[in-house]
C-alpha cells in the first residue's frame, strides 16, 4: 500500500505559530521561541515606534509648507484682482465723456472677471483647508452690487468710491486671512518668513494706500472734493497718507535687509525693491499740500497719474517677483523634507534588517547549539539505557519514553520482525507490536488509546504494507500526514482519527544490514521533517538494533 510522504523543508514552520494554530502552549520549545521573540521586539519594537514618530513629524511638516504654497497661490490670484479693481475704481471717477468711459469701464471690468475666474477655482480646491468660502462669495456679491451702481448711476461719485473701495478692502482682508489661515504667517524660516510678511503685511497695503493717495491728489487738485470734505482736512490725510507710505517702504526695506544679510546667495529681486523705493520717493513728492494747490493744471494731474501708475506697477512687479522666490523656497523645502522622510525610512528599514538578520543568526545559533545538545543527550541517555539494560521490554520501555519525551511525540511504538518457525523466506515474515509507551492524552481519549493499543497488539505488517511496511522495504525514514494519509496506518484508521494523530515518523532499526524492526512515531501536531532531526532517528535506529541484537545474542 503506497502513500505520500511529508514533503521536506529547509524552512520549517516556526513552533509558536503552528502552536497558535493548535492552540498547544504549553510545549517547552514553543516558549523558548516566543521569548526570543519577545527579546526581538525589545529591541527592534522602539526603533520603529522612534523613526514612525520622526516620519510622522516630517510629513506634518511637509503638509504645512503645501498649505502654505496653496495660500500663496490663492493671495496670488487676489493681488492681481486687487490691482484691476483700482483700476476699475479710478476710471469710474475720472470725467471723461461718456463713450469713450463706457468702452473703458467695460474693457475694465472684463479684467475684473478674468481675475476672479481663477480664484474661484482656486477656492474650491482649497476654500474648505483655508476657510475663505464665505469671505469669497461675499466679495463676489459686493462686486456685483459694484456692477449695478455703476450701470445705474444711482450713487453719487463719492458714494461709488466708497463701495468699490469696501471691495478692494475686503478682498485685502482676505490676503491677511490667507495669510493666517493657510500658515503663511508661522513660517519658521527667517529668510521665508520676512519675504512673506513683506508679501502679506506691507505691499498690500501700500498698494492700497498708494492707489488712495493718487485719487485724493486728484481730488484736490480738481477741486472734486466731497461736500463734507474741506481741502484743509484732504491736505491733512494726504499727509497721514504720506507718512503711512513711508512707514511701510521702512518695513520693506528693513525686510530686505535682514533677507540679505540672513543668506547672500538668495536670488532676491534687490533691483525691484530699489525700484519701489525710488518710485514711491518721487511719488512722495506730489502728496504736499503746497504742490497739489499749485498743480491744478491737466499736465501737471497727468504726471502726478503717471508717476503714480509707475509706482503701483514697480509694486505689483515686485510682488510677483517675490512670490516666485516664495514658491521656489516652499517647494525646496518640501522637497528636502520628502528626502529626509525617504532617508529616514530607507535608513530604519536597513537597521531593522540588519538587527533582525544579527538577531536571527544569534537565535539560530542558540537554537541550533540546544537541539544539538538535545540530540546528544537523546543519544547519550538512549546508549545508557542500552548498556545498562537486562531486560528487553523494561529497556524499551525507557527508550521509547526517552524519545517521546525529548522530542516531543505523543505516542511511540516499537516493532520487531518476526519469523515463523522453519521458515526462511521474506515474505513470510512480518511486523509484530513490541513496545508501546504514550504521553498523558487529552481527557477524553482514554478509550481511543486502549482501542488502539488492542488493534495494535493483534496486528501484524506484512512487508511493504503501509508506513511500517514502506520503511521495512527501503530501509529509510519516512514521515507521513496522517491528515492526508491515515490509510498507511493500515488497520488501525479509525483508531487514528479518534486519538486525533496528525503526523507520524517510521525510523528503521538496523544491525549489520538488515532490519529487526521499525520505530514509530505520532503526534497530534503537524510535524514537517527535516534533516539533522532524521539524521538523529537514524542512529538512534542504528543504536536500538546494537541493542536489541546483543541482548538477543546474549539470551
Amino acid at each position: 500500500m503506497s502513500f505520500t510522504p511529508l514533503r521536506k523543508s529547509r524552512f520549517p514552520i516556526p513552533r509558536w505559530i503552528s502552536a497558535l494554530r493548535n492552540n498547544d502552549l504549553v510545549h517547552p520549545n514553543v516558549w523558548r521561541e516566543i521569548i526570543v521573540l519577545g527579546l526581538l521586539l525589545v529591541f527592534t519594537l522602539p526603533l520603529g515606534l522612534l523613526m514612525n514618530q520622526f516620519v510622522e513629524e516630517l510629513d506634518s511638516q511637509i503638509e504645512f509648507t503645501k498649505k502654505q504654497r496653496q495660500g500663496l497661490r490663492y493671495n496670488q490670484g487676489l493681488f492681481h484682482l486687487l490691482r484691476e479693481l483700482m483700476v476699475y475704481r479710478e476710471l469710474a471717477q475720472r470725467n471723461l465723456p461718456s463713450n469713450d468711459l463706457r468702452f473703458q469701464l467695460v474693457g475694465a471690468r472684463t479684467a475684473v472677471m478674468v481675475k476672479m475666474e481663477p480664484i474661484s477655482d482656486l477656492d474650491m480646491q482649497y476654500g474648505l483647508a483655508l476657510g475663505t468660502t464665505e469671505h469669497w462669495n461675499h466679495i463676489q456679491a459686493d462686486w456685483g452690487l459694484v456692477m449695478k451702481a455703476v450701470d445705474n448711476r444711482n450713487l453719487t461719485r463719492e458714494e461709488l468710491y466708497l463701495i468699490q473701495s469696501s471691495v478692494i478692502k475686503d478682498v485685502h482682508s482676505q490676503i491677511i486671512t490667507i495669510g493666517n489661515t493657510s500658515n503663511l504667517i508661522l513660517d519658521p524660516d527667517r529668510q521665508t518668513h520676512h519675504i512673506i510678511d513683506s508679501l502679506i503685511n506691507h505691499l498690500p497695503e501700500v498698494i492700497s494706500k498708494t492707489g488712495y493717495a493718487r485719487d485724493l491728489y486728484v481730488d484736490i487738485a480738481e477741486e472734486t472734493l466731497a461736500p463734507n470734505d474741506t481741502p484743509i482736512r484732504a491736505n491733512a490725510e494726504l499727509a497721514s497718507l504720506r507718512s503711512a507710505i513711508q512707514e511701510k517702504l521702512d518695513h520693506l526695506h528693513s525686510n530686505r535687509v535682514i533677507i540679505v544679510e540672513s543668506n547672500p546667495n538668495l536670488e532676491l529681486p534687490n533691483s525691484r525693491f530699489l525700484k519701489v523705493e525710488e518710485q514711491i520717493i518721487a511719488f512722495k513728492k506730489y502728496l504736499s499740500p503746497e504742490l497739489s494747490k499749485t498743480s491744478p493744471n491737466a499736465a501737471a494731474k497727468a504726471l502726478v497719474i503717471n508717476v503714480a501708475e509707475d509706482t503701483l506697477n514697480s509694486q505689483f512687479l515686485l510682488y510677483d517677483a517675490l512670490v516666485l522666490v516664495s514658491d521656489r523656497l516652499l517647494d525646496d523645502r518640501i522637497v528636502q523634507k520628502t528626502m529626509r522622510k525617504h532617508q529616514v525610512l530607507v535608513f530604519t528599514i536597513l537597521a531593522l534588517l540588519a538587527i533582525i538578520s544579527i538577531y536571527t543568526a544569534l537565535a539560530k545559533t542558540w537554537q541550533n547549539r540546544f537541539q544539538a545538545d538535545q540530540r546528544l543527550r537523546i543519544q547519550y541517555k538512549t546508549t545508557r539505557i542500552a548498556a545498562e539494560a537486562v531486560d528487553l521490554e523494561i529497556a524499551l520501555t525507557e527508550i521509547l519514553k526517552t524519545i517521546c519525551s525529548n522530542q516531543y511525540w505523543d505516542l511511540g511504538e516499537l516493532w520487531l520482525v518476526s519469523t515463523p518457525a522453519k521458515s526462511e523466506k521474506l515474505q513470510n515474515t512480518v511486523l509484530v507490536l513490541q513496545q508501546s509507551w504514550q504521553q498523558p492524552l487529552q481527557s477524553g481519549l482514554d478509550l481511543a488509546l486502549k482501542k488502539w493499543l488492542t488493534i495494535s497488539k493483534s496486528l501484524v505488517v506484512q512487508y511493504d504494507v503501509g508506513l511500517l511496511g514502506c520503511v521495512w522495504r527501503q530501509e529509510t525514514v519516512q514521515w507521513v500526514d496522517l491528515q492526508s494519509n491515515v490509510n498507511s496506518l493500515w488497520g488501525r484508521t479509525i483508531s487514528a482519527r479518534s486519538l486525533r494523530l496528525r503526523s507520524g515518523v517510521g525510523i528503521p532499526i538496523l544491525h549489520g544490514g538488515r532490519v529487526l524492526g521499525v520505530l514509530s512515531l505520532f503526534s497530534q501536531k503537524y510535524r514537517r521533517s527535516d534533516l539533522k532531526t532524521e539524521a538523529v532517528l537514524n542512529t538512534l535506529g542504528c543504536h536500538i538494533g546494537e541493542f536489541i541484537h546483543r541482548l538477543k545474542t546474549a539470551q
